[in-house]
C-alpha cells in the first residue's frame, strides 16, 4: 500500500510548476541552483596509474588561473567525498584534473569515471600561479606534482615568444612520466622550453642537499623565479637549498592529507600551501 506522504509528494511534483533552474537541471545535469556541477567530457589514460579527466563546468564556475586547484566531489557508495586536485588544463580552457590511482576517491575517479558522469565542484582557488611580470622560470616537480606546472607551461609557452622555462621533472621510470610526449612536442616547437627528465629508478633522486647537481642541470638557477611541487621530502630539500643559496625566490605547492576525525565519509582533504 502506498502511503499518503508518497501521494502528497507525487501530487506536488505533478501539480506545482517547476522553477526555471529545476527545469534546467532536468535537461542538463550541470545546471543546479544548489551545488556547482560539471559533466565529464573525456577520460584519457596518461600512464598505467593515472588518468586525465576533462569536464564541462556548469553556471557558477570561475575560470581558473594556470596553477590553481579546485575541490571535486564524487559519490562513493552513497557518500559524497571531496578531494582537492590541481587543474592541469591551460587557463581559458575547460578544466581538467590528472589523477593518480591512490586512495578511495582518486581510485574511483581513475577506474570508474566515464564521459557523461557528473562531478560536484567548488570554484578554483590557490596562488601557486605564474608571475605577473615576465621572468625566466625554473620548475622543479616530482610525480603528480607536475600537474599544476603543466597548466602553467601549457598557458605560458605557446603565448609568449620570450618565454624561458626550464622544467626538471622526477618520475620513477619513463613510463611513469606524466605528459612525456606532449612535453617533448612543446620543447621541439618552442625553443624557450627545456625539459629535463630524472628517472629515479635508474638515476636516483635529484640531490638537492647541495647546489652542485642543480647547477649542472640549470647553471643560472639562482637567477630564475622557481616553482616546486611534489612529495614533502622533495619540497623540504628544495626549501632548505633555496634558503641557504638563493634567498626566498621559490614558490611551493605542498600537498597534505588532512583527515576530519569522526566525520562519516569526510575522507581526506588535500590542502595546498
Amino acid at each position: 500500500m502506498v502511503g499518503p506522504s508518497l501521494f502528497s509528494r507525487l501530487a506536488s511534483t505533478l501539480l506545482h510548476p517547476l522553477a526555471p533552474q529545476d527545469v534546467l537541471s532536468l535537461l542538463d545535469p550541470v545546471h543546479s541552483s544548489r551545488q556547482l556541477r560539471g559533466v565529464v567530457t573525456s577520460v584519457t589514460r596518461e600512464t598505467p596509474g593515472t588518468a586525465t579527466i576533462a569536464f564541462r563546468p556548469g553556471p557558477g564556475w570561475r575560470a581558473h588561473d594556470a596553477g590553481q586547484w579546485a575541490r571535486i566531489g564524487v559519490d562513493v557508495d552513497g557518500v559524497r567525498q571531496w578531494r582537492s586536485y590541481s587543474l592541469s588544463a591551460p587557463a581559458g580552457a575547460d578544466p581538467e584534473i590528472t589523477v593518480s590511482d591512490i586512495g578511495l576517491v582518486s581510485g574511483t575517479l581513475v577506474r570508474r569515471t566515464k564521459p557523461g558522469d557528473v562531478l560536484f565542484l567548488d570554484v578554483p582557488e590557490g596562488d601557486f600561479t605564474l608571475p605577473d611580470e615576465p621572468r625566466a622560470l625554473l620548475m622543479l616537480t616530482a610525480g603528480s606534482g607536475l600537474t599544476p606546472v603543466m597548466s602553467m607551461i601549457r598557458t605560458l609557452v605557446p603565448a609568449r615568444a620570450d618565454a624561458d622555462v626550464v622544467l626538471i621533472h622526477s618520475s620513477r621510470t619513463p613510463e611513469d612520466a606524466l605528459f612525456r610526449e606532449e612535453l617533448a612536442e612543446l620543447a621541439d616547437q618552442f625553443p624557450g622550453l627545456r625539459v629535463v627528465h630524472r628517472h629515479t629508478a635508474d638515476e636516483g633522486r635529484l640531490d638537492l642537499s647541495s647546489p652542485a647537481e642543480l647547477e649542472d642541470l640549470c647553471p643560472d638557477w639562482r637567477d630564475r623565479a622557481a616553482y616546486a611541487c611534489g612529495p614533502a621530502e622533495f619540497l623540504d630539500d628544495a626549501e632548505d637549498l633555496w634558503r641557504r643559496e638563493a634567498g626566498e625566490d621559490l614558490r611551493i605547492e605542498r600537498f597534505r592529507a588532512d583527515f576530519a576525525a569522526g566525520v562519516a565519509g569526510a575522507g581526506g582533504r588535500v590542502v595546498f600551501e
